[in-house]
């Protein structure tokens, strides 16, 4: 997916590309004066955000990495 296919919701701001997404396309942006980061992938299969998410907050209650929030998920 290239920058000119992206459709970023209302409010988000693009600032760059990141690199390193090996599934997703991977963007810094600022989402009403927020920084944050937003994970895009169009052919995701059903629950697979929802599954990062899981794993995400499992390794936060761990306590041992600085693991980012998420803010909000979409499928």
């Amino acid at each position: 997916m290239s920058a000119v296919e992206v459709t970023f919701p209302e409010g988000v701001r693009p600032l760059a590309r990141l690199s390193g997404g090996e599934v997703s396309e991977v963007w810094r942006v600022e989402a009403d004066g927020v920084p944050a980061v937003l994970k895009l992938q169009s052919d995701a299969p059903p629950g697979f955000f929802e599954a990062e998410e899981d794993g995400l907050a499992r390794l936060r209650a761990v306590g041992a990495l600085r693991v980012p929030r998420v803010l909000e998920r979409g499928e």
